[in-house]
């Protein structure tokens, strides 16, 4: 049987910064089922930078999750870096285009792509990769390139789905996993609308097994 060819997964600022309200280390940078888990040096100065987040999730920027999050940069060279480039100035003015429109629609404020999520997005594009993320306006518009596969050929979780592939693949056990769900409700986290709906199919059991009392 041939060897699995190894597939990069992203994962972006919220979905980390969720996953390491597991108990799970290593986490990032490990490989799962053939995914290895990593994320960009902009996503993690992001997290660095923000007095805020930085505030309210300091077990992340401690010792060991912020070793752990540093051995997990993406590095490229660059060749790869100026396609990543390319495709990022051909995806911005469409991604504006279509989340303009959608928010037109829907009469609320319009969003745009920021260039840490065109980095993103582009990254996984070119390395014809994965990416993680609960952003609805970034996913709006993967979903979108997706579907055209054929020149867009790339897979998108979010991080209930990332923890759905952790614990298939034994690194989290079914307790670990609804805690660490519970906890993201207990604080509040903006999952991803109807996420109920994504826990009872990946789960196969109530979300709200998972609800705080």
């Amino acid at each position: 049987m041939a060897e699995l060819q190894k597939k990069i997964l992203l994962i972006d600022t919220n979905c980390f910064i969720r996953l390491y309200f597991s108990p799970l280390l290593p986490l990032l940078g490990t490989e799962v089922a053939g995914y290895v888990l990593l994320t960009l040096d902009c996503l993690i100065d992001e997290f660095l930078n923000s007095s805020r987040l930085v505030t309210q999730y300091p077990w992340i920027s401690e010792e060991p999750r912020i070793s752990d999050l540093n051995k997990a940069k993406l590095n490229l060279r660059k060749p790869t870096r100026t396609r990543v480039q390319t495709h990022s100035d051909e995806i911005r003015p469409y991604a504006k285009s279509l989340l303009e429109l959608y928010c037109q629609q829907r009469q609320i404020t319009t969003r745009v792509l920021s260039s840490r999520d065109l980095e993103l997005l582009a990254t996984t594009v070119t390395l014809k990769g994965a990416m993680a993320t609960d952003e609805w306006p970034l996913r709006h518009v993967a979903e979108d390139l997706m579907d055209d596969p054929e020149e867009y050929d790339f897979e998108l979780f979010n991080s209930l789905e990332v923890l759905h592939l952790l614990e298939k693949n034994a690194k989290l056990t079914p307790d670990e996993r609804r805690a660490t769900v519970k906890s993201w409700l207990q604080n509040m986290e903006m999952l991803l609308k109807n996420w109920e709906i994504d826990y009872e199919r990946l789960f196969n059991e109530p979300s709200q097994t998972v609800k705080p009392n």
